[in-house]
Formats: C-alpha cells, sequence, structure tokens
C-alpha cells in the first residue's frame, strides 16, 4: 500500500479549505491543496516524517482510529493530534471521501447520477464550540476514543465512517454527557447490537454494512438517544445524575425505552 506524509494546514490553508468546501448536495467534490507548502507543511517526529497510509480502505469508524493510531505509533501521543487543529483538519480533508456518504435515496442524485452528500463544515475544520466539537470527523471520534479507551463504545465504534446518525450527532452535542463513562456505558446497554445491518431504501448506499445499534436507535423516535438526552435534563431537576451508574440511569428511564432496555425482544 502506497503512504504518504503526513502534514497540517497553516491558517492560510484552514481559510483555504473553508472557501472550498461545498456544504450542499454535490457531483464533484473540491481538491484541497493537501501537498501545498504555502498551505501545509510536515508534521514530524523529531527529524523523521510520519507516514500513512495514502488510499486506504475505511469501513468503520473503528478503522478510522486504528488507522491513525498506528501510523502515529511511537511518535506522536493521540492527545497531540486531538489538539492539533490543523492537523486534524489535513486528516479530514485527505480521507473526507471515505468519510462521508454518496448516493443512497434517490434525492441524493443529481442528474440521474449518486451526489455525494451534505458535509457541514465543522466535519472539516475543527472548532472550540461546545455544540460541534465532537462533530469534526478525526478530532471527535479520537477524542471519545482518547477519553473512554474503547470501553463501552462498541455502538460507535462499529458502524460505518461514513455515516453521520442523528442519535450519534444529538449526543456528541453535549459534551459533558459524551465525556461521561457511565452515560456513554448507558448508551452502549441500551443501543449496541453487533448484528443490525442498513435494509437500504434512504441507506441505500450502505445497505447490507453493520450499523453498530439497535434498529430505531439511529431516529429520533421514543426511546432514540435524542430522547435519552431529554430525559436526561428532566431527570437533571431532581436527581443526581451525573453520579449515577449507568444502571441506575437506566433504571429511571420511562417506558418508551423499554425497547431498548436489556431482555427486551427484538
Amino acid at each position: 500500500m502506497s503512504e504518504c506524509e503526513l502534514r497540517r494546514f497553516n491558517p492560510e490553508g484552514i481559510r483555504m479549505v473553508e472557501e472550498l468546501h461545498n456544504t450542499e448536495l454535490t457531483l464533484n467534490l473540491p481538491e484541497f491543496p493537501l501537498d501545498d507548502p504555502r498551505f501545509t507543511e510536515p508534521v514530524k517526529n523529531g527529524n523523521e516524517s510520519i507516514l500513512l497510509p495514502d488510499n486506504p480502505e475505511i469501513g468503520t469508524r473503528e478503522d478510522l482510529v486504528k488507522l491513525i493510531l498506528k501510523s502515529i505509533e511511537g511518535k506522536l501521543e493521540i492527545s497531540q493530534v486531538i489538539e492539533d487543529d490543523g492537523l486534524c483538519a489535513w486528516l479530514a480533508c485527505k480521507y473526507h471521501e471515505k468519510l462521508r456518504r454518496r448516493g443512497g435515496y434517490s434525492k441524493n442524485h443529481i442528474e440521474g447520477s449518486p451526489a455525494w452528500h451534505a458535509f457541514d463544515l465543522p466535519r472539516l475544520v475543527p472548532t472550540s464550540h461546545y455544540k460541534t466539537y465532537y462533530r469534526h470527523c478525526i478530532r471527535g471520534i479520537l477524542a471519545l476514543y482518547d477519553r473512554h479507551r474503547a470501553e463501552d463504545l462498541a455502538w460507535l465504534l462499529e458502524g460505518p465512517a461514513s455515516v453521520h446518525p442523528d442519535g450519534l450527532e444529538q449526543i456528541n452535542s453535549v459534551p459533558h454527557l459524551v465525556t461521561s463513562r457511565d452515560f456513554m456505558r448507558a448508551c452502549n446497554i441500551l443501543y449496541h447490537d453487533a448484528e443490525h445491518t442498513y435494509p437500504g431504501g434512504l441507506t441505500l448506499d450502505v445497505k447490507g454494512r453493520k450499523t453498530g445499534w439497535k434498529k430505531g436507535a439511529g431516529g429520533s423516535g421514543g426511546g432514540s438517544p435524542r430522547r435519552l438526552i431529554t430525559a436526561y435534563w428532566q431527570f437533571h431537576q431532581t436527581y443526581r445524575i451525573d453520579s449515577m451508574t449507568a444502571e441506575q440511569i437506566i433504571s429511571l428511564l420511562p417506558n418508551e425505552f423499554e425497547k431498548f432496555k436489556p431482555g427486551a425482544s427484538k
């Protein structure tokens, strides 16, 4: 497999990415200046270049994490990647075709051809805003992995790296929840399913691939992650929920969550 030099965008490079990026549905993606010395610089381990796969297969979010960790092993700490805006932006732009969906539902086509799905700028360029920090397609997943060391993240890591479902977005928008080990464990208990796959239809482009979570967990209906956040804020007024275990949090949930609780029939 061919390799390339790990680089980071400088401030001018970040501005160039912001100018080139198209947030709408599109047939053609921009070509980012990944190797242009006017906009980028190499990331080194001392005087040694750091190499990573040029065009790897990235199936799941776990694949993405492992690819980056293997590339930086013994050269950079994961925290150094997470804290480096230019590096995270460069990695996101380097692999952005693998981290976004194409085609699927008929409305995601232009003139009969499959179009690339809309992709918000915070997925490519890191932000410090609490609502979008974890939405970045590189920094977000690495920060969660580093915080929890892969414990109780199966529901998150096993899904396709190109899919950014509503439930995940909702949880990612509340940092003190997404960084809580017990809350993430509750999510894993409620929503993880190692066998459930995308059925097609709206998700034709990922049909047959494992979702990582139970049927219905990726939407906004009863018992979904969106509803879990609503329940959290309601309980927050009465209970010291931040000091509760995952099992205690689950025990408080109303009937709409019964279908996701352990032992419920699929």
